[in-house]
């Protein structure tokens, strides 16, 4: 986990660098293939014959394609490298920048403020009215919560079932779902597991209030009398699934579920929709991996 944690603060710190970087990247390749084009049509043109230039300096089509070609192949050396480049920093730049929404903003900002900005504690205390023991306790756990979300993947088992590869999206989610198991009477049906894995892992519909959603003290599930209206294009889909497979569903239902209920879902809430199909509807195999 040390190691982790040291590969985790390099990100952080390289953060501000990858990002120009990636600007300057993306200005490249914007310009890279007008240019390759430009200078090969010269060359082209002015290596045509008399007849064939004419008095308006017409490219044959056979010129036409014979300049595309050159073009492609002088893209196959900068083009894709400076497209794999910008692939590359675009993942790491974006996995950070979410990692770091999902903290508390009384950490996140200490993070950004420390490893973004290269602030000093003094301007960083300044900055948040907060002394310096609070704000370095601030920056541990926002840390330590990072660690954990780079973590996951190197948790998950290449060998093991896709069946059994379920997996909370975020440490708080994690947290958020065992308060609901503590909440929880009697045993719940993996249906109910689902639902409450849904509404644990959506940050609108958590802080709607569990009692609108599900009953611990009798295990009933609660229609939700505010009005659905009020939430995203997101979480009404996401509440609606959960309310469906709370109620039970089966393999018959399965493909209604995939048409209507996965559509538009955004990266984030689509994995948390699949893995509470799993959830629902593979129960002797449900023990959740983090």
């Amino acid at each position: 986990m040390n190691e982790l944690k040291m590969q985790v603060e390099s990100i952080l710190f390289k953060y501000s660098f990858m990002k120009n970087q990636l600007n300057i990247l993306e200005f490249e390749l914007r310009n890279l293939t007008p240019a390759l084009r430009a200078d090969i049509i010269e060359g082209n043109t002015f290596a045509l014959s008399g007849n064939e230039r004419g008095s308006g300096f017409h490219i044959s089509d056979r010129t036409a394609d014979m300049v595309v070609d050159h073009v492609d192949r002088q893209r196959d050396g900068r083009y894709y490298a400076l497209t794999a480049m910008v692939h590359d920093l675009n993942r790491e730049t974006t996995r950070v920048e979410y990692y770091i929404s999902q903290l508390p903003e009384e950490e996140a900002a200490v993070i950004r403020w420390f490893y973004f900005d290269g602030l000093p504690w003094a301007k960083i205390t300044e900055n948040a009215d907060v002394v310096q023991r609070t704000l370095e306790r601030r920056k541990k756990r926002g840390l330590d919560k990072l660690v954990y979300y780079y973590s996951i993947l190197d948790k998950l088992d290449s060998q093991q079932d896709i069946r059994t590869r379920m997996h909370f999206i975020s440490y708080i989610h994690e947290e958020q779902y065992a308060h609901c198991t503590k909440l929880a009477v009697g045993n719940l049906s993996s249906g109910k597991q689902a639902m409450l894995y849904i509404i644990s892992g959506c940050h609108e519909l958590w802080q709607a209030g569990l009692e609108n959603f599900f009953d611990f003290e009798t295990g009933i599930v609660v229609p939700y009398k505010e009005g659905i209206s009020s939430f995203s294009d997101d979480g009404v889909i996401l509440l609606r699934l959960a309310y469906h497979l709370a109620h039970g569903s089966d393999w018959d239902m399965l493909g209604y579920m995939l048409r209507h209920y996965f559509a538009g879902l955004g990266y984030i809430h689509l994995e948390l929709a699949i893995e509470a199909l799993k959830l629902a509807f593979f129960p002797e195999a449900s023990e959740i991996v983090v």
